[in-house]
């Protein structure tokens, strides 16, 4: 009972910290981020022409937007149902700070099952770090942070569950869902690689 109870706690905290972005907006002003601005702030109008495969500038060059679907499709979505650019920039540094907490108690709380102060203080530490501090703007480098200890949560799970003989199926699922919308802004253009995987049989 006092475990649950400390587990309730920490995550509160957790949460409460990670709702600190919220001090950050500021009425009518975007988060510019210099090179890299928020590429959706107009996403209604650009969702679908981004998902071509080719590009209209450069040449006709290989068109990047898609690989970035997972993400885009969010904006998107929010967009859709009236919510404004600067609160959902603020949205997903919530989302970016939070989701990196959360995410480094699964995986402290997977790696030292009897600590209980352990996963708290490497979440607390996680989330404030310099690499995320600096970072948090660029949206593929905080994209990668909060997913990441998630992954490693789930595989270290699964080598558990194939050396205690027992079935790793959830948590493969999870590794599965996991990874997929980790590399969702690393991969290259999916309709791309549906192309090459045609042309090759």
């Amino acid at each position: 009972m006092m475990k649950n109870n400390k587990k309730f706690w920490d995550i509160l905290i957790i949460i409460l910290l990670g709702l600190i972005p919220v001090f950050w907006f500021k009425s009518g002003y975007l988060i510019a981020r210099g090179d890299i601005f928020a590429f959706w702030s107009n996403s209604i109008n650009t969702f679908f022409y981004d998902s071509f495969v080719w590009g209209s500038a450069n040449a006709g060059q290989i068109a990047a937007w898609p690989q970035y679907g997972i993400f885009a499709t969010i904006w998107y979505l929010l967009q859709k149902i009236s919510i404004n650019v600067n609160i959902i920039q603020i949205l997903f540094q919530i989302f970016y700070l939070l989701g990196a907490g959360l995410a480094m108690y699964f995986l402290a709380n997977t790696i030292y099952k009897k600590n209980k102060i352990a996963p708290f203080i490497a979440s607390v530490f996680y989330m404030f770090n310099f690499v995320m501090l600096l970072r948090t703007l660029n949206f593929g480098i905080s994209w990668t942070l909060v997913f990441l200890p998630v992954l490693l949560a789930f595989y270290i799970r699964i080598v558990y569950n194939i050396k205690k003989n027992s079935k790793p199926t959830k948590n493969v699922i999870g590794f599965a869902v996991t990874s997929t919308i980790l590399v969702s802004l690393a991969s290259v253009n999916p309709p791309l690689l549906a192309l090459i995987f045609i042309a090759n049989f």
